[in-house]
């Protein structure tokens, strides 16, 4: 599975044929397969960490938290993440379980894959340095773009989950830093006015939630929980939930391990 994750696949979309572009590509990059039953009640997410009422930050307390969120990213500057991954359609409450694979290089390369059964790809999303390749139905759609400009795969922020793996800081101002009961909260604003919020926890650079935003309303939520030391004092999370807005759909993704500084080769993220 890791080794898979660095080269070429060719497979069989497994969406169904109603869903609908849109909702097929969001659903591979999350690794859902639509199979199950409609009708599955999920519970309802809990309210974002940065809605909570806080004390505001200056001086070297604000300083300090930005440095943690730099610090939270800037180790390790490669790793593999083998994982499991159960996504749902929350319009049609379908959902089913995928196997996935995301290679990063820090500052500006990864790879996110998700396979399903017989090792078929359902999606394979190359993004480096603001370029990327979305290829999706098994090979047979191609999307390729510049985060900004250009064609984009519909309904997939493609810029928005780049930040989440590569940086956080890079291309945004810091708007805010508070303290509220369960963690740090840093606002991030970009050139295009929108708005990531990360939560820190209070002790540590552990990251907890991280929601972007644009014109106030929520495109991507992700929440890490399960944080565990892989290796020389690097800490990274085990499980994440993941909300996308447009179209709808919930993933939770479950880390099998983590493979730290593996040598990637340069044609692993060719586009």
């Amino acid at each position: 599975m890791i080794a898979n994750a660095m080269h070429g696949w060719r497979g069989a979309s497994l969406a169904p044929r109603c869903a609908s572009s849109a909702r097929r590509v969001v659903l591979a990059l999350a690794g859902g397969a639509l199979i199950g039953s409609c009708g599955s009640a999920l519970p309802p997410l809990p309210a974002p960490l940065d809605h909570e009422v806080g004390v505001e930050l200056s001086g070297p307390a604000r300083d300090r938290a930005v440095e943690d969120l730099r610090r939270a990213e800037q180790r390790p500057v490669s790793f593999v993440a083998e994982h499991v991954l159960d996504a749902y359609d929350l319009e049609s409450g379908r959902g089913g379980r995928l196997q996935g694979a995301l290679a990063v290089a820090r500052p500006d390369r990864f790879r996110l894959r998700s396979i399903g059964p017989a090792g078929l790809t359902v999606l394979d999303l190359v993004y480096r340095g603001g370029a990327y390749r979305a290829t999706t139905a098994g090979g047979r759609e191609v999307t390729r773009g510049r985060v900004g400009r250009g064609p984009s795969p519909r309904g997939v922020p493609v810029d928005a989950i780049a930040r989440a793996f590569l940086s956080r800081l890079e291309g945004t101002t810091v708007v805010s830093v508070r303290e509220t009961r369960r963690a740090r909260v840093v606002v991030l604003r970009d050139r295009e006015r929108d708005e990531l919020r990360v939560a820190i926890a209070r002790r540590g650079s552990d990251v907890l939630e991280e929601r972007s935003l644009r014109a106030r309303r929520e495109r991507l939520r992700l929440r890490y929980a399960d944080h565990r030391v892989v290796r020389d004092g690097v800490r990274l999370p085990f499980r994440v939930t993941w909300t996308q807005s447009e179209p709808a759909l919930r993933a939770t993704i479950v880390v099998r391990r983590y493979v730290i500084e593996p040598r990637l080769p340069a044609a692993a993220f060719d586009l």
